[in-house]
């Protein structure tokens, strides 16, 4: 049975057509953010390649360890080593070579850092060098009589 085109339900056609486009239109949209948020978490120049650093994902595939704030000096030279293979490894910025080794503390280590952070505000402390955030790390967990026995 054959309908003419008088007898369709335009209007129903006519939501399904818009359905389909708004459909694909979200798509889109959501491709185009998906790559933008992907761009920028890799430094905006598509990989770990360039000096813009690496993505705290790519940091984090190189398997960093927590940092507790105990076991002395022994403890925090290791966790001090590893992390500059693993920013080695990661290619990290230079503004990221403290701010995501840094976001590894736990338990007093992570009560000591918010400290910092409240004491020198988010920017100046989130703005220090890796040099310096050693130095800090080894005044505060490495007491003077065990650096000298290394």
């Amino acid at each position: 049975m054959t309908q003419s085109l008088n007898s369709l339900d335009i209007p129903h056609l006519r939501k399904k057509r818009n359905k389909r486009i708004k459909k694909r239109r979200k798509k889109r949209k959501r491709k185009i953010t998906n790559n933008v948020t992907n761009a920028n978490a890799n430094g905006g120049n598509g990989g770990n390649g360039g000096n813009n650093g690496c993505s705290y994902k790519a940091f984090l595939a190189c398997n960093p360890r927590d940092y507790d704030g105990k076991g002395g000096a022994v403890a925090l030279t290791r966790w001090i080593e590893k992390m500059k293979s693993v920013i080695e490894n990661s290619r990290c910025a230079e503004n990221q070579k403290m701010k995501y080794p840094a976001s590894l503390f736990i338990n007093k280590a992570f009560t000591w850092w918010n400290t910092q952070v409240q004491v020198r505000g988010r920017e100046a402390a989130m703005g220090m060098t890796w040099v310096e955030f050693k130095v800090l790390l080894v005044e505060e967990f490495c007491p003077s009589n065990e650096m000298e026995k290394l």
